[in-house]
């Protein structure tokens, strides 16, 4: 029991020496770039907070690292995802996310633009719903759900479904609450996620 024991000590800390710490150091430094404060963990609760990316179904997940401040004018926060999918508990399919959130226009109802295909959790709220659009090719590589068709059918205009077409896979957004966040798949070897994240959701608003 003692071997175990020290054996289990020893992969936790060579999976924080060699994984976490490097990526939180990594983090960091690309928010103090941005301009932006950093923390590790989910110092601001971002994970009670009802976005459908923090509520997919899975054996773990974690906000690693987070940062917060105003880039370019507008008050964001920036944070490091990952979860298990499903039920399994070897966590070797994690799935990692960054994620740039920020204040949304006052009166945008809830709306959901997600990969297909990727299990997104649909929220209980009354009225949300799925929509299909008039492109076929987006209705295939996306799945919205919305609260209020006007908007989304505003919102997913010809130009912004051509822009989400674009983009790399994985990439989707969702609006909850008045607050927008825009999310891309992170890679464990990327040193500049945080500065690419950040240039797509001011992407996203243009």
């Amino acid at each position: 029991l003692v071997g175990l024991s020290v054996l289990a000590g020893a992969i936790a800390w060579a999976t924080y020496r060699f994984r976490v710490l490097p990526r939180r150091e990594s983090f960091q430094g690309q928010a103090r770039d941005a301009g932006l404060h950093a923390g590790s963990g989910d110092p601001l609760g971002l994970l009670a907070s009802g976005f459908s990316i923090f509520r997919r179904v899975a054996s773990a997940r974690e906000l690693e690292n987070t940062a917060w401040g105003r880039w370019r004018g507008r008050e964001v926060v920036v944070a490091d995802h990952w979860y298990a999918p499903g039920t399994n508990t070897t966590h070797h399919d994690e799935q990692r996310f960054i994620c740039v959130v920020d204040e949304a226009r006052p009166g945008w109802p809830d709306l959901d633009v997600v990969p297909a295909g990727i299990g997104a959790v649909l929220r209980d709220a009354v009225g949300i719903r799925d929509l299909d659009t008039e492109s076929e090719r987006f209705n295939r590589a996306f799945e919205v759900r919305a609260d209020h068709r006007r908007f989304a059918s505003a919102m997913l205009d010809a130009r912004m479904m051509q822009w989400l077409l674009t983009q790399a896979p994985g990439v989707g957004f969702e609006i909850l609450g008045g607050r927008l966040m825009v999310f891309e798949p992170r890679l464990r070897s990327s040193v500049d996620d945080v500065a690419r994240a950040l240039e797509r959701y001011d992407a996203f608003l243009e």
